[in-house]
């Protein structure tokens, strides 16, 4: 799909979750004072909250890789949740998802007021994931949603449950393309759940060396507008024309 083709709105939403991680080497444990830092500085409502992993010792979570970089604790923040362990932050939106504009702002203000602080030595990596449900009431429509020809085993794909994930690298960035079809998604209301095809993609920029804060505040607005250029692309690329269809696409005229 080419940059032309790719439509200007979609009447019909299909994200139930957007969300960017910024991972960092840090001069103290950042779920003890980033929170603090961030309620002073953001305005709106405000409430912090542990998460169950907080409750583990601290021996343990230093010592345990799979532990770095899971939440300690979230904030949450009018329509976003800021959770933080003590090497990264993600800043996730609420839903109806409110436009890429306001989203990237939002986190052009958090990182700017954490690139102030002084407790970041150095950003590490940074990604954008997109989670992206395309409804269908059936299962073959589900799986038609997406452009995706697989054969396993003598079983073709095309019209049976299929869980598939393809990970690609080009330079410093990694895609990560994960598809359920049919998936289930429960909705943050009283309305009743989803069904139908669950698209995700995950956008991660890895930089060979890690980027110091000054640097990093000069290259992060480019950059985020770009990762999420490229995360858009890759969405689009992934339907099919009735996946597409669905969505009742809008393009310039």
């Amino acid at each position: 799909m080419t940059k032309n083709s790719i439509p200007k709105k979609l009447n019909k939403e299909p994200i139930v979750e957007a969300v960017c991680e910024f991972r960092f080497e840090a001069s103290a444990a950042l779920s003890k004072v980033l929170p603090g830092i961030l309620y002073t500085v953001l305005k709106g409502e405000k409430t912090i909250e542990d998460t169950p992993a907080a409750q583990l010792p601290d021996q343990l979570i230093k010592s345990d890789p799979s532990l770095r970089f899971h939440p300690l604790n979230v904030m949450n923040w009018n329509d976003y949740k800021i959770l933080f362990s003590n090497h990264s932050i993600l800043i996730s939106t609420s839903i109806p998802y409110p436009g890429w504009s306001n989203f990237k702002d939002n986190i052009l203000t958090i990182m700017s007021a954490i690139m102030d602080s002084g407790t970041v030595k150095s950003i590490t990596r940074y990604s954008i994931k997109f989670q992206d449900l395309i409804v269908a009431e059936g299962r073959k429509e589900a799986v038609d949603n997406i452009d995706l020809k697989l054969t396993l085993g003598g079983v073709d794909l095309h019209d049976q449950n299929y869980n598939v994930k393809i990970e690609s690298q080009k330079d410093d960035k990694i895609h990560i393309i994960h598809v359920l079809a049919p998936a289930v998604v429960e909705n943050h209301s009283s309305l009743p759940s989803s069904t139908g095809t669950l698209l995700i993609t995950d956008s991660i920029c890895t930089p060979e060396s890690p980027i110091e804060p000054t640097a990093f505040t000069s290259v992060i607005p480019d950059d985020l507008e770009l990762l999420h250029l490229e995360n858009k692309n890759l969405f689009f690329t992934c339907l099919s024309k009735q996946g597409l269809d669905s969505l009742e696409p809008i393009y310039e005229n």
